[in-house]
């Protein structure tokens, strides 16, 4: 079961989280808060990533803008950006960081991770 985590008190990574849920249709990514107990429950590495995106599929581990990648094979809408894959992996996450360096600053915070939509609140996990 593939799991997206992302910052819950970030305003941005949940509107994606959320856009992520509705674009994929065949509804086997599940989604999880950094900040919840699961996240450091699934795996320590993740408890080291609370920054950052992080994308995990059974036993791997992916993290900014691989996690990004790896999320997109799921969305047959999105798949197509796949392709900006070759640009070279330091480059990739220099972009991921710098966007995730001002994301707050441009798109705010928020106390509480947002209610997911009714339709796929199945899919959000929380301990």
């Amino acid at each position: 079961m593939p799991i997206l985590f992302f910052d819950g008190e970030c305003v941005l990574c949940n509107r994606s989280a959320h856009r992520v849920a509705r674009l994929n249709t065949s509804e086997n990514i599940h989604f999880a808060s950094l900040q919840d107990k699961l996240a450091q429950q699934k795996h320590k590495a993740l408890a080291l990533n609370t920054g950052s995106t992080v994308f995990l599929d059974g036993d791997h581990i992916f993290i900014k803008s691989e996690a990004i990648f790896e999320t997109l094979k799921h969305l047959p809408s999105l798949r197509w950006l796949g392709f900006l894959r070759v640009f070279p992996l330091k480059f990739r996450d220099l972009i991921y960081d710098f966007i995730a360096k001002n994301r707050i600053k441009w798109f705010g915070r928020q106390e509480h991770c947002k209610i997911p939509p009714k339709e796929f609140r199945g899919r959000y996990l929380s301990n």
